[in-house]
């Protein structure tokens, strides 16, 4: 399992539209600045490997892919060790 996800956090841009409107006429508008949404990019890949097989899978980012991918990946492990 390789974990290539990144997050960001970016200022939507209706937090900046809202921001420089309402700034004209109070100065609360600059609040809608102190708005922040998580963004992930980015992959989880799994390979699976064994005689005469190579199987690569990858998932996309997401807040709970990672844990939910090593859940997996390590019941799968369970399962092919008690097979042997």
């Amino acid at each position: 399992m390789q974990d290539s996800t990144h997050e960001d956090s970016v200022i939507p841009a209706y937090a900046v539209v809202l921001s420089i409107v309402l700034f004209v006429f109070c100065l609360l508008g600059l609040l809608f600045l102190l708005i922040h949404e998580k963004r992930y990019s980015g992959f989880v890949w799994v390979t699976a490997t064994g005689p005469g097989f190579h199987h690569v899978v990858q998932f996309p980012a997401g807040p709970h892919t990672v844990a939910w991918v090593m859940h997996q990946v390590n019941q799968a492990r369970m399962f092919a060790a008690m097979a042997t």
